[in-house]
């Protein structure tokens, strides 16, 4: 528990407030969410996590007030929308471009921007996920690539959630990396993710298979 919740919950207890906790670390179904919410007048949404924010409208359309609203939060926690709102009422920015997810345009936006270092985050997440400062476009290219095949992963966790303990799937997976090579007194990586074999098992995957190719690019 973080020391804002604590917080909270001790001015609940002070103030008399009936606390109801919507636990999303645990598995919830729409049943559960129903009799929950039948109680609550006030439903106070703290965290920013990509999953509460569809729990978040859940609610909204039963009829409940949930503060944050889904709307706040799209101008809050969406990082491109939360720039361009900074800059349309004068409050200081860095500079910012919306990066496409396609390899090859996104290497032609940077080149255009020419800023360097630049640093590079998905417009939602938390917590500093996939963040990375990249001093060129052939590190901003890298790690592009790593957040793809990452983001293709976690997309397979929540898929295999009912199947495999959620917490077996997270802990064990490391990204791992080693020097490929030195150009001009520059590092250059190389980097690969280590899967429970369990896992590797229940997708069915085999070795040297390809994994969709959505990440093939030309060099």
């Amino acid at each position: 528990m973080t020391d804002e919740e604590e917080i909270f919950l001790k001015v609940s207890k002070k103030k008399n407030v009936n606390l109801i906790l919507f636990n999303l670390a645990e598995d919830i179904d729409k049943d559960e969410i129903e009799n929950k919410a039948k109680k609550c007048s006030l439903i106070f949404n703290n965290t920013a996590g990509y999953y509460a924010i569809e729990l978040v409208k859940t609610l909204e359309e039963m009829g409940k007030k949930v503060i944050d609203s889904s709307e706040r939060y799209y101008y809050t926690e969406d990082k491109w929308i939360f720039f361009l709102k900074c800059r349309e009422h004068g409050i200081p920015v860095p500079e910012t471009i919306l990066l496409s997810d396609n390899l090859f345009s996104a290497k032609d936006e940077l080149r255009k921007f020419g800023h360097w270092p630049v640093v590079l985050k998905r417009i939602t997440g938390e917590q500093g996920e996939f963040v990375k400062r990249a001093d060129n476009t052939y590190q901003a290219r890298g790690f592009i690539l790593i957040v793809l095949f990452l983001m293709f992963i976690k997309y397979i966790f929540f898929t295999l959630k009912k199947l495999i303990n959620y917490r077996y799937l997270i802990k064990p997976m490391r990204l791992l990396s080693q020097i490929s090579r030195e150009y001009k007194g520059e590092q250059y990586e190389k980097f690969w993710i280590v899967i429970p074999s369990k896992l590797i098992k229940k997708l069915g995957w085999k070795k040297g298979q390809d994994l969709g190719g959505i990440l093939k690019a030309k060099s």
